[in-house]
């Protein structure tokens, strides 16, 4: 095939659609899709008995604050990384680790300090709270998902796990 043939052939197709939104459309309507479904889990399930008792603690308040920075971050990170011209802004892929260590400092105090730890509100309810998690992050991962899915990503695996760390940082807000 000729150049010229191909340069026709190319031109006479219709024109090619848009791939997708740009990332802060994505962002957004994520972040809608996420915060309706915590509305609807916090209506369905209620708040937490020792909400007001809770929210009293500067260590649970941090790490309200922090989970929400993390799914902001990490929702923002996977939009940007679904866009192959995107990856040109590096720190917009390591944006999630400065909440992430955030956090895992937080949970590293929590283990490390007894007393900062409230007690569980029901007995044995570790397999129940790590269900409930996995449960209300479904929908938040499969829309993320599918918003990232139509994007022509360069880096498939680190915008899937990306998407999947924000989903999951959902689900513990949910709950």
């Amino acid at each position: 095939m000729e150049t010229s043939e191909l340069i026709s052939r190319l031109a006479e197709q219709p024109a090619p659609r848009c791939a997708g939104a740009c990332p802060y459309s994505m962002v957004s309507r994520w972040l809608g899709v996420t915060f309706g479904g915590i509305i609807i889990m916090v209506a369905f399930l209620g708040l937490r008995p020792d909400l007001s008792l809770r929210l009293a603690e500067p260590l649970f308040l941090a790490e309200i604050a922090v989970l929400f920075l993390l799914l902001v971050a990490s929702g923002m990170s996977a939009c940007w990384l679904a866009f192959p011209d995107q990856r040109q802004q590096p720190w917009l892929v390591k944006l999630p680790l400065v909440p992430l260590t955030v956090y895992a400092a937080l949970i590293a105090y929590r283990l490390s300090v007894p007393e900062a730890t409230a007690a569980p509100l029901e007995k044995d309810n570790g397999i129940d709270c790590a269900l409930c998690i996995t449960g209300t992050a479904i929908v938040p991962a499969f829309t993320l998902l599918y918003l990232v899915r139509r994007c022509a990503t360069t880096v498939p695996r680190l915008t899937g796990a990306v998407a999947l760390l924000a989903a999951a940082v959902s689900g513990h807000l949910m709950l």
